[in-house]
Protein backbone atom coordinates (compact mmCIF):
# COMPACT_ATOMS: atom_id res chain seq x y z
CA UNK A 1 0.00 0.00 0.00
CA UNK A 2 1.45 3.41 -0.94
CA UNK A 3 2.55 5.71 1.88
CA UNK A 4 1.11 9.23 2.13
CA UNK A 5 4.09 11.57 2.47
CA UNK A 6 2.43 14.94 2.01
CA UNK A 7 -0.92 16.16 0.72
CA UNK A 8 -1.44 14.63 -2.76
CA UNK A 9 1.98 12.97 -2.60
CA UNK A 10 2.51 9.20 -2.22
CA UNK A 11 5.53 6.89 -2.16
CA UNK A 12 5.26 3.23 -3.12
CA UNK A 13 6.63 0.22 -4.97
CA UNK A 14 5.90 -1.67 -8.18
CA UNK A 15 3.01 -3.58 -6.58
CA UNK A 16 1.28 -0.32 -5.67
CA UNK A 17 1.76 1.11 -9.15
CA UNK A 18 0.52 -2.05 -10.90
CA UNK A 19 -2.58 -2.19 -8.71
CA UNK A 20 -3.44 1.45 -9.43
CA UNK A 21 -2.75 1.24 -13.17
CA UNK A 22 -4.87 -1.89 -13.57
CA UNK A 23 -7.77 -1.18 -11.23
CA UNK A 24 -7.81 2.59 -10.90
CA UNK A 25 -7.61 4.79 -7.82
CA UNK A 26 -9.91 7.37 -6.25
CA UNK A 27 -6.90 9.48 -5.22
CA UNK A 28 -4.00 8.96 -7.65
CA UNK A 29 -4.02 10.75 -11.02
CA UNK A 30 -0.30 10.82 -11.90
CA UNK A 31 2.48 8.25 -11.55
CA UNK A 32 6.26 8.68 -11.61
CA UNK A 33 7.96 5.34 -12.34
CA UNK A 34 11.71 5.02 -11.77
CA UNK A 35 13.05 1.76 -13.19
CA UNK A 36 16.06 0.65 -15.20
CA UNK A 37 13.85 1.06 -18.27
CA UNK A 38 11.09 3.48 -19.25
CA UNK A 39 9.00 0.82 -21.03
CA UNK A 40 5.54 0.05 -19.65
CA UNK A 41 6.26 -3.60 -20.55
CA UNK A 42 8.49 -3.79 -17.45
CA UNK A 43 5.32 -4.47 -15.44
CA UNK A 44 4.54 -7.52 -17.60
CA UNK A 45 8.14 -8.74 -17.35
CA UNK A 46 7.86 -8.47 -13.57
CA UNK A 47 4.55 -10.36 -13.47
CA UNK A 48 3.19 -12.10 -16.57
CA UNK A 49 -0.43 -11.56 -15.53
CA UNK A 50 -0.01 -7.79 -15.49
CA UNK A 51 -0.91 -6.06 -18.74
CA UNK A 52 -1.05 -2.26 -18.91
CA UNK A 53 -1.90 -0.21 -21.99
CA UNK A 54 -0.27 3.14 -22.70
CA UNK A 55 -0.20 5.95 -25.25
CA UNK A 56 2.95 8.03 -25.60
CA UNK A 57 2.80 11.80 -25.18
CA UNK A 58 6.48 12.70 -25.49
CA UNK A 59 9.96 11.34 -24.78
CA UNK A 60 13.54 12.55 -24.41
CA UNK A 61 16.29 10.45 -26.00
CA UNK A 62 20.08 10.53 -25.67
CA UNK A 63 21.74 8.37 -28.32
CA UNK A 64 19.80 5.11 -28.26
CA UNK A 65 18.65 5.48 -24.65
CA UNK A 66 15.29 6.94 -23.63
CA UNK A 67 16.04 9.15 -20.63
CA UNK A 68 12.41 9.72 -19.74
CA UNK A 69 8.98 9.67 -21.32
CA UNK A 70 5.48 10.85 -20.51
CA UNK A 71 2.43 8.82 -21.50
CA UNK A 72 -1.20 8.12 -20.76
CA UNK A 73 -1.40 4.73 -19.08
CA UNK A 74 -3.58 2.27 -17.23
CA UNK A 75 -7.29 1.74 -17.04
CA UNK A 76 -9.04 3.88 -19.70
CA UNK A 77 -5.68 5.66 -20.21
CA UNK A 78 -6.71 8.03 -17.44
CA UNK A 79 -3.36 8.19 -15.63
CA UNK A 80 -0.49 10.44 -16.68
CA UNK A 81 2.70 8.46 -16.17
CA UNK A 82 6.26 9.68 -16.41
CA UNK A 83 8.98 7.04 -16.54
CA UNK A 84 12.62 7.87 -15.77
CA UNK A 85 15.46 5.45 -16.46
CA UNK A 86 17.68 4.95 -13.41
CA UNK A 87 19.57 1.91 -12.08
CA UNK A 88 19.75 1.32 -8.33
CA UNK A 89 23.55 1.38 -8.17
CA UNK A 90 25.84 3.83 -6.39
CA UNK A 91 27.52 4.95 -9.63
CA UNK A 92 24.22 5.93 -11.31
CA UNK A 93 23.65 9.58 -12.26
CA UNK A 94 20.76 10.75 -10.09
CA UNK A 95 21.47 14.48 -10.31
CA UNK A 96 20.83 14.80 -14.03
CA UNK A 97 17.33 13.34 -13.79
CA UNK A 98 16.25 15.23 -10.67
CA UNK A 99 14.96 18.41 -12.29
CA UNK A 100 12.56 16.68 -14.66
CA UNK A 101 11.30 14.40 -11.89
CA UNK A 102 10.79 17.21 -9.39
CA UNK A 103 9.03 19.35 -11.98
CA UNK A 104 6.70 16.45 -12.83
CA UNK A 105 5.82 15.98 -9.15
CA UNK A 106 5.11 19.70 -8.78
CA UNK A 107 2.85 19.83 -11.84
CA UNK A 108 1.08 16.61 -10.87
CA UNK A 109 0.17 17.93 -7.43
CA UNK A 110 -1.39 21.00 -9.05
CA UNK A 111 -3.81 18.81 -11.02
CA UNK A 112 -4.30 15.84 -8.72
CA UNK A 113 -2.26 13.39 -6.64
CA UNK A 114 0.97 11.65 -7.62
CA UNK A 115 2.51 8.28 -6.74
CA UNK A 116 6.31 8.15 -6.89
CA UNK A 117 7.61 4.59 -7.05
CA UNK A 118 10.50 2.35 -8.08
CA UNK A 119 10.73 -1.43 -7.70
CA UNK A 120 10.87 -1.70 -3.90
CA UNK A 121 10.02 1.88 -2.91
CA UNK A 122 13.22 2.15 -0.89
CA UNK A 123 16.13 3.63 -2.86
CA UNK A 124 15.48 5.29 -6.24
CA UNK A 125 12.00 6.67 -5.56
CA UNK A 126 13.04 7.51 -1.99
CA UNK A 127 16.01 9.51 -3.29
CA UNK A 128 13.79 11.55 -5.61
CA UNK A 129 11.22 12.06 -2.85
CA UNK A 130 13.97 13.17 -0.46
CA UNK A 131 15.18 15.73 -3.01
CA UNK A 132 11.62 16.99 -3.41
CA UNK A 133 11.23 17.53 0.34
CA UNK A 134 14.64 19.18 0.51
CA UNK A 135 13.72 21.68 -2.19
CA UNK A 136 10.11 22.44 -1.30
CA UNK A 137 10.67 22.64 2.46
CA UNK A 138 14.31 23.82 2.48
CA UNK A 139 15.38 20.81 4.53
CA UNK A 140 18.85 19.36 4.94
CA UNK A 141 19.43 15.85 3.61
CA UNK A 142 19.34 14.44 7.13
CA UNK A 143 16.12 16.25 8.08
CA UNK A 144 14.39 15.32 4.82
CA UNK A 145 15.25 11.63 5.29
CA UNK A 146 14.09 11.71 8.90
CA UNK A 147 10.80 13.28 7.83
CA UNK A 148 10.32 10.79 4.99
CA UNK A 149 10.92 7.83 7.32
CA UNK A 150 8.03 8.98 9.48
CA UNK A 151 5.81 8.10 6.51
CA UNK A 152 7.76 5.07 5.24
CA UNK A 153 10.27 3.46 7.60
CA UNK A 154 11.98 1.32 4.96
CA UNK A 155 13.37 4.11 2.76
CA UNK A 156 17.12 3.71 2.24
CA UNK A 157 18.73 5.46 -0.77
CA UNK A 158 22.05 3.86 -1.76
CA UNK A 159 25.34 5.54 -0.79
CA UNK A 160 25.87 7.04 -4.23
CA UNK A 161 22.44 8.69 -4.17
CA UNK A 162 23.10 10.04 -0.66
CA UNK A 163 26.38 11.57 -1.83
CA UNK A 164 24.61 13.25 -4.75
CA UNK A 165 21.76 14.48 -2.54
CA UNK A 166 24.33 16.09 -0.24
CA UNK A 167 25.77 17.86 -3.28
CA UNK A 168 22.21 18.89 -4.21
CA UNK A 169 21.87 20.44 -0.75
CA UNK A 170 25.22 22.23 -1.04
CA UNK A 171 24.24 23.62 -4.46
CA UNK A 172 21.19 25.28 -2.92
CA UNK A 173 18.61 22.60 -3.81
CA UNK A 174 19.18 23.00 -7.56
CA UNK A 175 21.38 21.49 -10.26
CA UNK A 176 24.01 24.18 -10.77
CA UNK A 177 26.01 23.23 -13.87
CA UNK A 178 28.64 25.87 -13.02
CA UNK A 179 29.18 24.56 -9.50
CA UNK A 180 32.55 22.90 -8.75
CA UNK A 181 30.56 20.19 -6.95
CA UNK A 182 28.66 19.34 -10.12
CA UNK A 183 31.79 19.52 -12.27
CA UNK A 184 33.66 17.13 -9.99
CA UNK A 185 30.69 14.77 -10.04
CA UNK A 186 30.56 14.78 -13.85
CA UNK A 187 34.32 14.29 -14.05
CA UNK A 188 34.06 11.27 -11.76
CA UNK A 189 31.33 9.77 -13.97
CA UNK A 190 33.50 10.21 -17.06
CA UNK A 191 36.44 8.60 -15.26
CA UNK A 192 34.29 5.63 -14.25
CA UNK A 193 33.05 5.22 -17.83
CA UNK A 194 36.63 5.31 -19.12
CA UNK A 195 37.75 2.71 -16.55
CA UNK A 196 34.94 0.40 -17.69
CA UNK A 197 36.09 0.73 -21.30
CA UNK A 198 32.89 2.44 -22.41
CA UNK A 199 32.67 4.68 -25.46
CA UNK A 200 32.69 8.29 -24.27
CA UNK A 201 30.12 10.65 -25.76
CA UNK A 202 32.20 13.68 -26.73
CA UNK A 203 29.11 15.89 -26.38
CA UNK A 204 29.77 15.60 -22.64
CA UNK A 205 33.00 17.56 -22.98
CA UNK A 206 33.37 21.33 -23.28
CA UNK A 207 34.19 22.82 -26.67
CA UNK A 208 37.94 23.06 -27.34
CA UNK A 209 38.79 26.68 -26.42
CA UNK A 210 41.78 26.57 -28.76
CA UNK A 211 39.66 26.32 -31.92
CA UNK A 212 39.56 29.35 -34.24
CA UNK A 213 37.03 31.99 -33.28
CA UNK A 214 35.04 31.30 -36.46
CA UNK A 215 34.56 27.65 -35.47
CA UNK A 216 32.93 28.38 -32.13
CA UNK A 217 31.17 31.35 -30.62
CA UNK A 218 33.27 32.71 -27.77
CA UNK A 219 31.75 32.58 -24.34
CA UNK A 220 31.27 35.96 -22.78
CA UNK A 221 30.69 37.03 -19.22
CA UNK A 222 29.09 40.28 -18.24
CA UNK A 223 31.20 42.66 -16.20
CA UNK A 224 29.78 44.81 -13.44
CA UNK A 225 29.61 47.72 -15.90
CA UNK A 226 27.40 45.74 -18.24
CA UNK A 227 30.19 45.20 -20.78
CA UNK A 228 31.23 41.79 -22.11
CA UNK A 229 34.68 40.36 -21.70
CA UNK A 230 36.23 36.99 -22.57
CA UNK A 231 36.64 34.33 -19.90
CA UNK A 232 40.07 34.06 -18.29
CA UNK A 233 42.13 31.61 -20.34
CA UNK A 234 44.99 29.20 -19.63
CA UNK A 235 47.63 28.87 -22.37
CA UNK A 236 50.53 26.56 -23.10
CA UNK A 237 53.68 28.35 -21.92
CA UNK A 238 55.62 27.24 -25.00
CA UNK A 239 53.22 27.56 -27.95
CA UNK A 240 50.64 29.91 -26.33
CA UNK A 241 47.71 27.79 -27.50
CA UNK A 242 44.61 28.20 -25.33
CA UNK A 243 44.02 24.90 -23.52
CA UNK A 244 41.29 25.86 -21.02
CA UNK A 245 39.08 28.70 -19.85
CA UNK A 246 38.13 29.45 -16.26
CA UNK A 247 34.60 28.12 -16.71
CA UNK A 248 35.90 24.61 -17.47
CA UNK A 249 38.42 24.43 -14.61
CA UNK A 250 37.51 22.15 -11.70
CA UNK A 251 38.81 23.79 -8.53
CA UNK A 252 40.22 21.65 -5.73
CA UNK A 253 42.24 21.92 -2.55
CA UNK A 254 45.77 20.49 -3.01
CA UNK A 255 46.20 17.31 -1.01
CA UNK A 256 42.48 16.64 -0.66
CA UNK A 257 41.25 13.25 -1.80
CA UNK A 258 37.98 12.71 -3.62
CA UNK A 259 35.33 10.59 -1.92
CA UNK A 260 35.03 7.27 -3.71
CA UNK A 261 31.56 5.72 -3.93
CA UNK A 262 31.44 2.02 -4.76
Amino acid sequence: MPSLVRNRLYLGDICDAAEILQNGSPEITHILSIFSTTSISYFSEWHSEVSIVSKEIRKVVSGEKILHLVEYAGKDLKFVRMAASLEDVASENLLDCLEVCLNFIDESRKHGSVLVHCFAGQSRSAAVMTAYLMRTEQLSLEDALTSLRLSRETVCPNDGFLYQLKSFENMGFKIDLASPLYKRFRMRLLGDSYDRGEIIDFMKFAVDPGLPAKAISSKRVASSKGEDKPDSAYCCKKCRRVVAVLDTVVQHTPGEKEIVIK
